[in-house]
């Protein structure tokens, strides 16, 4: 071993790899080559120092130009829908409120028509069961009445009157026969349906 230090051991892979890897005259190729098919790759192949280059000034430039014409596109946004406003809204005097609560199927969505006392850009007052109650517009949708309407439903709004005794319901039910089934059984109708019931 041409190594005179004493740490000899760590020095015999290199050496060992030497000697497969070195050209042999004699067999014109070397004795790794004559194993595997082809040479080893040696440690000093794998870090191969390239030069750095020099970077093109016309090319950074171009870039530069470019890159500060560029504008950004601008985006949708499809989460935000806009709110369709009628436009008799800013001058009718009645209106329907849509019921914003969860309601079982074949329900009405609207309710009214309620009077509208006044107005903002966003908010109307509106008179809900003798109340002023205050509603937002996106709510709202105008209602188109005939002019005996209007009047008939204001007299009943604005007008208390004296109130008159009315019969009562079960009065009314007591005055008509029963209605009963096939099997003879007695049938009771809700209170709010017993004036439908002929």
């Amino acid at each position: 071993m041409c190594h005179t230090s004493v740490h000899w051991v760590s020095a015999l892979p290199a050496v060992l790899l030497g000697l497969r890897t070195v050209f042999k005259e004699d067999l014109q190729c070397s004795p790794a080559e004559m194993v595997y098919g082809e040479n080893l790759c040696l440690p000093s192949q794998f870090f191969v120092q390239q030069q750095p280059q020099a970077a093109d000034n016309g090319f950074i430039k171009k870039l530069k130009t470019h890159i500060r014409q560029l504008r950004a596109t601008p985006t949708s946004n499809h989460s935000a829908k806009p709110t369709f406003v009628y436009r008799d809204l800013s001058v009718c005097s009645h209106v329907f409120l849509r019921v914003d609560a969860v309601q079982p199927s074949l329900s009405q969505p609207y309710t009214g028509p309620y009077k509208v006392l006044s107005r903002t850009n966003k908010n109307f007052i509106i008179l809900k069961d003798n109340k002023k109650v205050t509603v937002t517009i996106d709510r709202l949708k105008p209602a188109h009445l005939l002019l005996d309407n209007i009047n008939s439903s204001e007299c009943k709004l604005d007008s208390p009157g004296v109130d008159t005794p009315s019969p009562t319901p079960s009065a009314k039910v007591s005055e008509k026969s029963p209605i009963l089934t096939r099997t003879g059984r007695r049938v009771h109708f809700p209170v709010k349906y017993r004036d439908f019931v002929s």
